[in-house]
């Protein structure tokens, strides 16, 4: 796979006032070939972005996601994350606007028995949540339920962290 953007995007981007459901993922994602990503290798959750006007309701929501990720293979991330779950949350105008990414139930783990090369962070789960609003507005990204640990057997260079679980603003369990 070679994308300028996401390699593998489970979830996606959200905009003012919409809303991007995953209300069951089963079967996990599995990479044994190499992905290329201008920005992360895989994601699975996504960006939540308001800005302006009152009242806004912006979200990325998976319900459940089972069977884990796993790579044997090669990921480059070269601006984002090799493997990450989570998102971005950010509120930039308005009053009592909300914009969140909720992953409600992860099961399966996430695995690495290959390479991720990634200019952010190898393995992520969490994000960031930023409100710049007027008031009365909130951000989160959030975590419920994450099952089954993360395990690294292969090799991990990242321009960040290696691995990082948490991130400003955000709720893991």
């Amino acid at each position: 796979i070679s994308a300028a953007g996401e390699g593998i995007l489970v979830g996606g981007e959200a905009t003012n006032n919409s809303t991007v459901t995953v209300a069951t993922f089963s079967g996990a994602i599995s990479n044994a070939g190499t992905i290329s990503a201008g920005g992360s290798g895989i994601l699975v959750g996504g960006n939540a972005a308001t800005s302006g006007d009152t009242g806004l309701v912006t979200t990325v929501a998976i319900s459940t996601f089972t069977g884990g990720i796993t790579n044997s293979g090669a990921i480059t991330a070269a601006t984002g994350s090799g493997i990450w779950l989570g998102g971005h949350a950010t509120i930039s105008d308005g009053n009592n606007n909300t914009s969140s990414v909720t992953i409600s139930a992860f099961a399966g783990g996430i695995s690495n028995a290959g390479t991720i090369s990634a200019g952010a962070t190898g393995i992520w789960i969490g994000g960031v949540s930023g409100d710049r609003g007027l008031g009365g507005s909130s951000a989160s990204v959030t975590i419920s339920t994450f099952g089954g640990g993360v395990t690294n057997s292969g090799a991990i260079s990242a321009g960040n962290t290696g691995v990082l679980i948490g991130g400003p603003g955000s709720t893991i369990g």
